[in-house]
């Protein structure tokens, strides 16, 4: 559904986060690709490759990284805590050096039937982010009048060149777009 369409931008919520990341579907450059050329415009032209096919394996997704799942958890206890229970699931500490700790992995991800496994810290570290965003008034305030995982799109010439899925979009008493960073060295 569009919430705001133009001759060339359209705002759309339900685009689910396959699709939107899906190249045949969606092409435009994201911010991804422009920090990517921030580093190299090969480096970017790599990144953007799709995988190698072998002929004996099916195409693997990328390895989430720590930071990754964290940043993925972060944005769901903030922006959409009702559907924690849908994405992560939530264990002991397990020491997967050892056998015993590598069977109990292995009937965690069972029980997890594909969930995220986190661990009580990344838990207690997205509740004490969630609970510093909701103590800053401005922040609550935006939250509240806004919208979450939406995506907006723009096309030069019947082509789409940009995209981009902001945490939250504003639409209640001015318009504008927020996304929730929790990266970590300045990075921007």
């Amino acid at each position: 559904m569009s919430i705001y369409r133009s001759d060339s931008t359209s705002i759309q919520e339900g685009v689910p986060i396959e699709e939107y990341h899906n190249p045949d579907l969606n092409p435009g450059l994201s911010s991804t690709v422009f920090r990517n050329i921030s580093v190299s415009p090969e480096y970017a032209f790599y990144k953007r490759r799709p995988p190698v096919e072998s002929t004996q394996t099916k195409p693997t997704k990328p390895k989430q990284t720590k930071d990754m799942l964290e940043g993925s958890l972060i944005h769901c206890v903030v922006n959409e805590p009702e559907t924690f229970e849908e994405y992560y699931m939530l264990t002991p500490a397990v020491n997967r050096k050892t056998n015993a700790g590598k069977e109990e992995y292995a009937r965690l991800m069972e029980e997890a039937e594909g969930k995220h496994l986190i661990t009580e810290d990344q838990w207690m570290m997205a509740l004490g982010c969630r609970n510093s965003v909701h103590r800053n008034r401005e922040a609550r305030m935006l939250i509240e009048a806004s919208k979450a995982e939406v995506s907006g799109f723009v096309n030069v010439e019947g082509t789409q060149t940009l995209k981009a899925r902001p945490d939250l979009v504003i639409n209640k008493h001015f318009f504008g777009l927020a996304d929730i960073k929790s990266r970590q060295g300045g990075a921007a």
